[in-house]
């Protein structure tokens, strides 16, 4: 959970320093505020599997992380006030912007927009860091649903770690 936190502290940082203020904010940092909100919910994810003392996939992709632990539910011993937070964690909300930070994961695919490499759009090569790649609204999407996931999957981890 540690990186998982620092990861989206990375990401809270980025997004006030630098998209934030409207004459001071650098769209080439854009994408690294998304990358982070990413890589904090691939490693909340991780920390979940881990907890249920398992190893994890070996992927990038939190929605494919989440699914693993979909398909196994008895993995971590939960009291009862940790089942609603389960079932948050695990909403219809929470699941499609775990999709949706996967989908801009980097990937073997050239042709899709991502948070690191160029990508193609017909002929033309794009930088992650271009302006306007990412808007200001998937910013504060991304963050807002990745610290959600980030605290609760905290949440749980802590109430699991003290279980008999």
């Amino acid at each position: 959970m540690q990186q998982a936190r620092a990861n989206q502290a990375l990401g809270d940082y980025l997004f006030q320093h630098f998209c934030t203020k409207i004459e001071e904010r650098r769209e080439e940092f854009w994408c690294h505020v998304v990358a982070q909100c990413q890589q904090s919910v691939e490693k909340a994810m991780k920390a979940l599997i881990c907890f249920g003392n398992l190893d994890f996939p070996k992927t990038h992709r939190a929605d494919q992380l989440l699914f693993f632990l979909l398909k196994r539910p008895n993995i971590l011993r939960f009291k009862d006030e940790n089942l609603k937070k389960l079932s948050i964690l695990f909403g219809a909300s929470e699941k499609q912007i775990v999709i949706q930070l996967s989908d801009l994961a980097p990937q073997k695919d050239t042709t899709k927009r991502n948070t690191e490499y160029p990508f193609r759009v017909g002929k033309t090569w794009i930088a992650p860091a271009t302006a306007n790649l990412f808007t200001f609204a998937e910013l504060q999407l991304f963050l807002k649903h990745s610290r959600r996931i980030v605290f609760i999957t905290s949440q749980i981890v802590s109430a699991t770690s003290f279980l008999p």
